[in-house]
């Protein structure tokens, strides 16, 4: 082959180069690329965030009968061990219960109460009323309901864990070389915040909607802030 042969195939061979090259920055470094990388590990994090700091609980919508106001009652619910229980009214107020073979909750002059039974639910107003037979006339369960909501104690252990030995979180997330911050804001604007230097101008911040067990026993919405950086 003569030397103009070579010549053509090395402008084809560099040519071909060229366009590998193009095409590497315009998929590694375009900007909008970026932008969904970005928003995929936004969404990761979430998703990490909720495995680690949500529980299940399940409600229980409680209907008294008059007869039966006034008086310590038993209800039919099977709950384990180790879960937690909070009878409440309407308004958010606890009332005294206790658990054993039955649920056993003093109603007072209330009717409707919802009972929530799980695992991080804490046990506050709890008193040894369990003295009274069952009776199935003195109630009934309207509806029932279960549910994966995020738990203030959760995120709490989630916070410590997060300030006390960050790269272990870190690499139990796996996140690479990405940092991730958090924070909750509640209705009241108290807040849980979890955060770490930021790089100034290269922070990637979503906020989400979510359902929060408190403390208190009592499921409120609140605001999850999710920084990547």
């Amino acid at each position: 082959m003569n030397k103009k042969g070579f010549g053509h195939i090395e402008m084809i061979l560099a040519f071909i180069i060229f366009v590998a090259a193009v095409v590497f920055a315009l998929t590694f470094f375009n900007p909008g690329n970026n932008d969904r990388a970005g928003k995929s590990l936004v969404e990761y994090a979430f998703n990490e965030l909720s495995e680690n700091a949500s529980t299940n609980i399940n409600s229980y919508s409680l209907i008294v009968y008059p007869s039966s106001l006034q008086e310590v009652i038993a209800i039919n619910l099977s709950i384990p061990e180790n879960f937690g229980v909070s009878v409440q009214d309407a308004q958010g107020n606890i009332f005294n219960s206790s658990k054993s073979d039955f649920l056993y909750i003093e109603p007072t002059d209330e009717r409707i109460f919802t009972t929530v039974v799980g695992e991080d639910v804490s046990q506050i107003n709890s008193q040894d009323i369990s003295s009274v037979p069952f009776n199935a006339e003195s109630y009934k369960i309207a509806s029932s309901s279960s549910e994966k909501v995020f738990s203030e104690k959760r995120i709490l252990l989630l916070r410590e864990a997060y300030l006390s030995d960050y790269n272990s979180l870190k690499e139990s997330f796996n996140l690479g070389r990405a940092n991730l911050g958090f924070s909750i804001i509640f209705s009241d604007n108290t807040k849980i915040e979890a955060s770490k230097d930021e790089l100034a101008g290269s922070v990637l911040a979503e906020k989400r909607q979510i359902k929060i067990l408190r403390l208190n026993n009592k499921i409120e919405s609140a605001e999850l802030i999710i920084k990547i950086w």
